[in-house]
């Protein structure tokens, strides 16, 4: 059983909904990525950086 099977119109449907997650989880990514730079950056020259960054938050 295929989930595209169960779509009204499958060929409109299905690449827009796999644009639309590929964006989504592009968008989840680089904000974890610029949380973590913004949070992490200053830590670099630490010697416990992960800790320092957890102070941080």
């Amino acid at each position: 059983m295929f989930a595209a099977g169960e779509y009204k119109n499958p060929k409109r449907d299905l690449p827009f909904a796999l644009v639309l997650h590929i964006a989504l989880i592009t968008a989840l990514y680089l904000t974890a990525q610029w949380v973590a730079v913004g949070t992490l950056d200053h830590a670099a020259d630490s010697a416990t950086p992960l800790a320092d960054g957890r102070a941080r938050l």
